[in-house]
């Protein structure tokens, strides 16, 4: 396979391409990525899948161990997804109801603007290069809603976990991302940002992160 790399893209086309065969599971988890396979792959130097894969590491994607490289980081199991879900409603809850006080009319046009680009159909198949735009949006939706409540602390530690909710997503089978669900709720929240009714707005989170635990649950595989 060649890719057209162009810096200074090289890094982040070939960071995605290393995302999408682990979340398309040709990778698994557990299996062991080689820096000298990918480049021989992609027909590039070593330098930029190093580093694409450093950054992968940081989103958790991947493990590093010295003197043995990388290896696709192993799905969670059902106890380690509830703990995840537990940490979130936290996180979450707590952003949102700094947000609701902060929340204007600009924030709120940026968040549905958000939801337009996450909309895509829903195939038979789950294939990251077609769910790409909904999981972007999604994690730019949560983002923001940290970003409005202004707790930088909030957000590095929620960035920490949302790469596990997406590789949940893009195991389950049949290729279930909740994309209906998960846009009705986003819809709800900002329905309930607008009313600046703190209330519904932690009822409308509380009951998108229990959706969503629902959904993708590793007890559902």
């Amino acid at each position: 396979m060649v890719m057209n790399l162009e810096r200074p893209s090289v890094v982040s086309q070939i960071r995605e391409f290393i995302k999408g065969e682990i979340l398309d599971q040709r990778l698994k988890p557990q299996q062991r990525v080689t820096i000298n396979q990918i480049a021989e792959m992609l027909k590039c130097s070593i330098v930029p899948v190093r580093e694409a894969l450093s950054s992968l590491h940081a989103q958790g994607l991947v493990e590093f161990t010295p003197h043995r490289g990388y290896i696709v980081t192993p799905l969670l199991d059902q106890t380690a997804f509830k703990h995840l879900f537990e940490t979130r409603e936290v996180l979450e809850l707590k952003a949102v109801e700094l947000a609701v006080s902060k929340i204007t009319e600009e924030y709120l046009k940026r968040l549905e603007c958000i939801l337009e680009e996450g909309e895509v159909s829903i195939p038979d198949e789950p294939i990251y290069t077609q769910f790409r735009p909904f999981i972007d949006a999604d994690e730019k939706f949560h983002s923001k809603i940290f970003d409005i409540a202004g707790n930088p602390f909030l957000t590095h530690s929620w960035k920490g976990l949302n790469i596990h909710l997406h590789h949940s997503r893009l195991y389950h089978p049949k290729g279930q991302v909740d994309i209906r669900e998960g846009t009705e709720e986003h819809q709800e929240i900002i329905k309930s940002l607008r009313n600046k009714d703190l209330k519904q707005s932690l009822h409308a989170m509380e009951q998108h992160l229990k959706g969503s635990f629902k959904r993708l649950s590793p007890m559902n595989l």
